[in-house]
Formats: C-alpha cells, sequence, structure tokens
C-alpha cells in the first residue's frame, strides 16, 4: 500500500478504504498538482457506539403507524417543503441564513409525530443552514446507511420522517454532529 495518512503508512487491509484523486489546475505557464486522499467509508472516524446504531435499512412501522403516517395523510397536513423534506428526503430547501439558534432553552419536537428528537443544549450554532446537535435526545433516531447518495440518514424513530444526516466532523472538534433541515423540526421552550 502506497498510501500513507497521518505520517504512517496504511496496513494493506486499510487501502480499500481511500481513493486518491488527483486535480490538476493550470495557470498561464504553471502547472499545480493537487492530491487529495478521501475515504471511501463515509463512516470512518465515527467512534464504534455509534457505528454499532448505524443500520442498513429502517425497519418496517406497525400498520396503525403506517396509517396514520402515510404520505396522503402527511401531504394534507404538513407544509410543501417540509412534505418534500420529511417524505421525499430532498434537502435543496435548506434555509440559509434564516437557521438561528434560540435565545431560549427548550426542545425540537419531530413536525410529524411530536416526538421530543433534540434539546437545546446539545445545540450548536447552525452550520450552512442546518440545526447541528452533538446528540439527540436518547433513543429517538434511527441512523440509516445511504449506500447511494454515500451519506448517513437520520429519521425520527416513532414516525420515520427524514429529519437531516449525521455528519463526521463538526463544530468545536466534534467527532460527529446531527446536521437537521429545520422543516423536519418544531422548537418548544421550556417553560
Amino acid at each position: 500500500c502506497s498510501l500513507v495518512r497521518g505520517g504512517k503508512s496504511l496496513q494493506e487491509s486499510q487501502c480499500f478504504l481511500y481513493k486518491t484523486q488527483r486535480i490538476e489546475r493550470s495557470f498561464g505557464n504553471i502547472l499545480e498538482l493537487h492530491t487529495y486522499t478521501m475515504s471511501m467509508d463515509f463512516t470512518y472516524g465515527l467512534p464504534k457506539a455509534v457505528k454499532d446504531q448505524i443500520v442498513m435499512e429502517i425497519p418496517p412501522l406497525s400498520e396503525a403507524m403506517e396509517k396514520e403516517f402515510s404520505p396522503l395523510k402527511l401531504k394534507n397536513r404538513l407544509k410543501r417543503e417540509q412534505f418534500d423534506v420529511i417524505v421525499n428526503k430532498n434537502d435543496k430547501s435548506v434555509a440559509d441564513g434564516k437557521v438561528v439558534k434560540p435565545s431560549v432553552n427548550g426542545v425540537y419536537k419531530c413536525v410529524v409525530c411530536e416526538d421530543e428528537l433534540f434539546s437545546t443544549d446539545e445545540q450548536y450554532e447552525p452550520v450552512e443552514g442546518w440545526f447541528t446537535f452533538s446528540a439527540p435526545k436518547g433513543d429517538v433516531v434511527i441512523t440509516v446507511k445511504d449506500d447511494i447518495e454515500k451519506r448517513l440518514l437520520t429519521v425520527c424513530k416513532k414516525c420515520h420522517a427524514y429529519l437531516g444526516v449525521l455528519v463526521v466532523g463538526g463544530p468545536s472538534g466534534l467527532k460527529y454532529r446531527y446536521a437537521i433541515n429545520y422543516h423536519s423540526l418544531k422548537f418548544n421552550p421550556n417553560n
């Protein structure tokens, strides 16, 4: 294996995790070569306890829950942008500049089932229009591996509403963070 990471040569078994991308840019007579090594395993860097909770597919809802949270019922209940995010997993409607950390403490609830998912105690300043949390409020979310999009989706455990993604790295030296679309949450201040 010819890859080096952190000054150490990687073992042969670790090489499959990485690919090397070479980018050439030319400015007049000057040619710049940049080599980037990126992880092919998008869970690389997550603690084992977090990796162990990631599932390959979302478990099915009960028949009663399936009816209560059907796309047809949600389409009638939710705003168009909310439906597009929660049901279609479309993250293109992120609210750049509109998302701010509240000045009071409280909890964020799922906009669909109203389960308490995140607390302001675990919240950081929003990053690029996403609410950012270090952890959910207990065992209330499911993280599922999306091999097609190469990301870790986060959904509400009770109703399976799409919330956002689990991202490796974060503010203040976090090893990972939950980046949650603001359309998926409803804020309730503490009394």
